[in-house]
């Protein structure tokens, strides 16, 4: 199921928090960082449109993100690159010429490119026999060049549905997902070429069946079936992604317990619960090459914030007062980037 799409849009500065209207602690209220983007030093790129089904993931000044390009139909999808200099291409999926219903779940940016987790079917030969991945689908890994160059993919065998995806160092990578069986909720490492590795999620970081089920905003109740408990899991997990910041892999799951960040840097795997105000919710970790910047929301005040967070405690070091949270793709040597919209066309700005 895919998320909610969000579209670049001309805004001004984002709300600040309010102590009073979503009830923060006064000691806990953070100091307020002002950051002034250069809109004089506007960088044009050209993307598939305006819509974008998955944010951009960024690393060293590559961003890739999904965009719709017929918000009506689900298969309507093209990924868009664009660079901090103004270069721009798309992925173009029809290259995953003996795919079809195509259907993207995540991307992870490389030191060689890009790599979607995508479902599809694989397109039937006339007299071929009907496998499994022709009846219902499969899970794949498609490899393109940091240009969009397509250049290749493989099946993953995979004993999970998986959801979420974020590249590790060594070729490896780290996707969220569930047991359809038992809905259990997993973290797990994979190698490039499919092989599964290990289950990580020991502690327990993820909201298990009945906790994702409960928080799902579709219908289920004891009579729902298999297939339809399973879309409301995926919805609800598919809201929990991963980020980077430096060296280090971020895994974001906010439920009513609070918002929680699973830090994989190598072997060395942390947990630590945000010091969130009162009446706030982390949304998505923006990627940065320092610290913890998190997009977050007010239920009760309804305004989206840019906060960050001591990677080593928790807590809660400064709001940052910008254009919407959700325009900030990244952050890097404290040059703050995002997406501008402004008469049709679509731009690269940032700080300095």
């Amino acid at each position: 199921m895919k998320a909610l799409l969000i579209y670049i849009a001309l805004l001004g500065g984002a709300p600040l928090i309010d102590a009073q209207s979503i009830n923060v602690d006064l000691d806990r209220v953070p100091p307020i960082t002002r950051i002034n983007l250069d809109l004089s030093r506007k960088v044009p790129i050209s993307l598939p449109s305006n819509a974008i089904h998955i944010m951009p993931r960024c690393r060293e000044g590559r961003c890739y993100g999904l965009f719709a390009t017929d918000p009506g139909h689900s298969f309507a999808e093209q990924i868009g690159y664009f660079d901090i200099n103004g270069k721009s291409s798309t992925a173009d999926l029809s290259q995953l010429s003996d795919l079809k219903y195509v259907s993207v779940l995540d991307l992870a940016p490389t030191e060689d490119g890009l790599l979607a987790l995508i479902h599809a079917e694989v397109k039937q030969a006339f007299g071929a026999p009907n496998t499994s991945d022709r009846r219902g689908g499969a899970w794949f890994l498609a490899r393109f060049s940091k240009d969009g160059e397509y250049s290749g993919r493989t099946r993953l065998e995979l004993d999970f549905r998986p959801v979420r995806m974020a590249a590790l160092p060594k070729n490896r990578l780290i996707l969220s997902g569930f047991d359809i069986g038992t809905g259990t909720a997993l973290l797990v490492t994979l190698q490039d070429d499919g092989t599964q590795q290990q289950h990580i999620d020991d502690e327990g970081v993820l909201p298990q069946k009945e906790a994702l089920l409960k928080a799902s905003t579709l219908k289920i109740d004891q009579n729902s079936d298999a297939g339809m408990k399973a879309i409301a899991m995926s919805s609800v997990l598919s809201g929990f992604e991963f980020g980077y910041a430096g060296e280090e892999v971020l895994f974001l799951s906010s439920t009513s317990a609070g918002t929680s960040v699973l830090s994989i840097r190598g072997s060395v795997i942390e947990r630590t619960k945000l010091q969130m105000p009162v009446g706030v919710v982390g949304s998505t970790v923006v990627p940065t090459d320092h610290g913890w910047l998190v997009r977050a929301f007010s239920s009760q005040a309804d305004v989206a914030l840019l906060l960050e967070f001591d990677r080593d405690t928790g807590a809660l070091v400064r709001q940052l007062d910008t254009v919407p949270s959700t325009n900030i793709i990244f952050r890097e040597d404290d040059t703050y980037y995002a997406l501008w919209s402004e008469d049709g066309h679509t731009y690269v700005v940032s700080n300095n």
